[in-house]
């Protein structure tokens, strides 16, 4: 789990309660013993993935900033976090500029990737079909 934790200026939802939900979500893991399942990173994804293994994962869930140049960002770092069939799956793509982006990275990795038929709701997900 990549994540910050902190407040931002535009965006109010959860305003001066993030130290909570995160000491929350650190409850959650230790209530249910997934301490040595669950890698915790509080940062930035730029900051931590391009030091994660490539091809390692099999599934990597992206809910991040909805801003184009972000989500862009995250798609790219973590493709080449995946295993070959593995699965890249972004949250909120109804969003203007997330499913914008999502187009345009699907459109440069075309040769890489496969888009099943079946999408469920607000996500999207793409399966990794060729390395680099």
């Amino acid at each position: 789990v990549i994540d910050p934790w902190c407040d931002y200026d535009s965006y109010d939802e959860y305003k001066n309660s993030i130290s909570y939900i995160y000491e929350l979500f650190k409850l959650n893991i230790d209530n249910n013993k997934l301490n040595d399942k669950i890698n915790v990173y509080r940062n930035f994804s730029n900051n931590i993935l391009p030091n994660l293994k490539n091809e390692y994962y099999d599934i990597i869930y992206i809910d991040g900033n909805h801003n184009k140049e972000y989500v862009i960002e995250d798609a790219v770092l973590s493709f080449r976090k995946l295993k070959l069939n593995g699965y890249l799956v972004f949250d909120d793509y109804a969003c203007n500029d997330v499913k914008l982006s999502i187009d345009v990275f699907c459109k440069i990795y075309e040769k890489y990737i496969e888009i099943p038929t079946t999408q469920i709701d607000n996500q999207y997900a793409i399966k990794k079909i060729k390395q680099f």
